[in-house]
């Protein structure tokens, strides 16, 4: 307890990390983006949080593109349909899903 003491007593701010609770210098803090927004965390959580916040946008963005190869592929199938290319494996929930999307390529 003593050694914490002082170490404590080196630092101007001593600050203890909202999420894991060790004592830092709030001087060499870094602001909390997702977990605490507007605090403070030391920073090893901040790696951490860094870490989850990209591995967040990498799996948004991969989601973003599976939706994209998704539409590209209803787009291209209704075109085969168009050109009298009637594909068999068509279900009636695919075609709902080109209904739907001819409405909202119409209202665009």
């Amino acid at each position: 307890m003593e050694f914490i003491n002082e170490e404590l007593e080196e630092m101007e701010m001593p600050t203890p990390c909202q999420k894991c609770g060790e004592w830092f210098d709030l001087h060499d803090g870094y602001g909390s983006k997702k977990w605490f927004p507007k605090t403070t965390i030391c920073e090893t959580c901040h790696e951490t949080e860094k870490d989850e916040i990209d591995k967040d946008e990498e799996i948004s963005q991969l989601q973003e593109t599976i939706d994209d190869a998704k539409v590209t592929i209803l787009e291209a199938k209704l075109r085969l349909k168009e050109l009298g290319i009637e594909d068999e494996s068509f279900s009636s929930k695919f075609q709902n899903k080109v209904k739907e999307l001819q409405m909202k390529k119409d209202q665009s």
